[in-house]
């Protein structure tokens, strides 16, 4: 990513304010590691944003969080620690991609910026997430719910049901982007901002426009109805023929065949 000379200065003072921070808990025996997240990380950061903070922990006691204002803190800037037990988070990376949290996890660690570790605890977490390759049951999984879903939208179509064609090719389209980004790129989405994010990044220009007709539209006539259905079978289509989504996944079902149909 390219960044402008303000905005690596700004990335530069974020990183300052997080190192300084994050130095009040290395006297800390059971903080292992503290990561700096978030867009000051790996994005182009608000002037007014915050800083977000991970620090991965010895004990057992769970998550939680500590929100500091900045009359509260030395920088001038809000910040939210949160503090995750090492074993929770070797966990989450296990599930490779399983869940929006384990998708959540590995994403924030993977391009976090270590503030500091604990007999290289920080890393060895960047090298498991990095490493983190999601299975081929978890991609079946996946492509099975889409065909579940196109099954639903042919229903709908059949009973004339308009809002329901759109909400499902909503999801039938925001799951096969979520696919797309974890098999071509090895990137979990846990959100709806980050994947609107990555697809507008990643897709053509013709695929991008699909894929935003169908997220806006706000009402559900019988027109709007069957052009949503266009755009999701042009998306999909695109997505198993030229988009890195090899035949050996798409053999885990019908689902090439029937959008093509």
């Amino acid at each position: 990513m390219q960044y402008t000379p303000e905005q690596e200065l700004l990335r530069q003072t974020f990183l300052a304010e997080a190192t300084e921070l994050a130095a009040g808990f290395k006297e800390n025996p059971d903080i292992l590691a503290a990561f700096l997240t978030g867009s000051a990380a790996w994005g182009k950061p608000n002037p007014d944003g915050d800083l977000d903070i991970l620090l991965i922990t010895k004990n057992n006691c769970g998550v939680f969080y500590r929100y500091l204002l900045p009359k509260f803190a030395q920088v001038p800037r809000r910040t939210e620690f949160g503090f995750l037990p090492l074993a929770l988070v070797q966990e989450k990376i296990e599930r490779a991609y399983g869940d929006a949290i384990s998708c959540s996890t590995i994403e924030q660690f993977k391009n976090g910026r270590v503030l500091f570790q604990r007999e290289d605890q920080g890393d060895r977490v960047v090298h498991a997430c990095r490493h983190s390759v999601p299975g081929r049951l978890l991609i079946g999984r996946k492509i099975n719910d889409i065909n579940g879903l196109f099954k639903k939208l042919r229903q709908a179509l059949e009973e004339k049901q308009n809002q329901t064609v759109v909400l499902t090719a909503r999801r039938i389209m925001s799951l096969s982007s979520r696919l797309l980004l974890l098999v071509r790129d090895r990137l979990g989405v846990a959100k709806e901002k980050q994947e609107y994010r990555a697809v507008t990044k990643i897709f053509g220009k013709t695929e991008s426009t699909s894929y935003e007709s169908i997220m806006n539209i706000g009402d559900s006539d019988s027109e709007k109805a069957y052009q949503a259905i266009l755009d999701t079978i042009t998306l999909v289509g695109g997505i198993l023929s030229k988009r890195g989504v090899s035949n050996r996944i798409v053999r885990y079902n019908g689902l090439h065949r029937q959008t093509a149909n």
